[in-house]
């Protein structure tokens, strides 16, 4: 069993559920978990304010969550993968490169698969960088807005041991 948090238009989802994992998809946003393949399970809550009955062998942060700006809302985070997983589960989680962060600029931003990725807005402050991406898949396009703080190695370790995980 995989809890997968903050699981967006569910292209992680799909690749589970194909390998034969039973997926339970966490999102606060019922728009996205339409997105989200039917074998699914679905649940609409916000992340930090999930409670579910159920101990995963698996739990994914995905989506750069761990880059949110806020340390407390990072801890919720972080808690909500940890006590969710059974005794010796996985943790796995999405964070954004620090140099990446550091050398973001407007313009062209990669291609990922077909989809293509432009940074159309970038803002930096002292503590975060707030950025806008369009992403375009042929005729289909769609923007994604938010504020990143840059963490190094360190600072991931600490939090997640802060959130009750073992050292790596």
């Amino acid at each position: 069993k995989i809890l997968e948090l903050g699981c967006g238009v569910g292209r992680l989802t799909k690749h589970l559920l194909l390998s034969g994992y039973d997926v339970t998809a966490v999102d606060n946003s019922p728009e996205m978990l339409e997105f989200v393949p039917a074998q699914a399970t679905k649940v609409c809550s916000n992340i930090e304010e999930l409670a579910l009955d159920v101990a995963f062998d698996a739990a994914i942060l995905a989506s750069n969550l761990m880059n949110v700006p806020s340390a407390s809302q990072r801890s919720a985070f972080l808690g909500a993968c940890h006590r969710h997983l059974r005794p010796g589960g996985a943790f796995l989680f999405e964070h954004y490169d620090p140099a990446w962060l550091a050398s973001a600029a407007i313009g062209p931003a990669g291609q990922r698969g077909e989809v293509r990725v432009h940074s159309d807005r970038l803002e930096r402050y002292p503590d975060h960088v707030e950025i806008s991406l369009r992403f375009r898949l042929g005729a289909e396009q769609w923007l994604h807005h938010f504020a990143a703080v840059s963490l190094d190695e360190e600072q991931l370790c600490a939090a997640l041991v802060e959130a009750g995980f073992k050292p790596p």
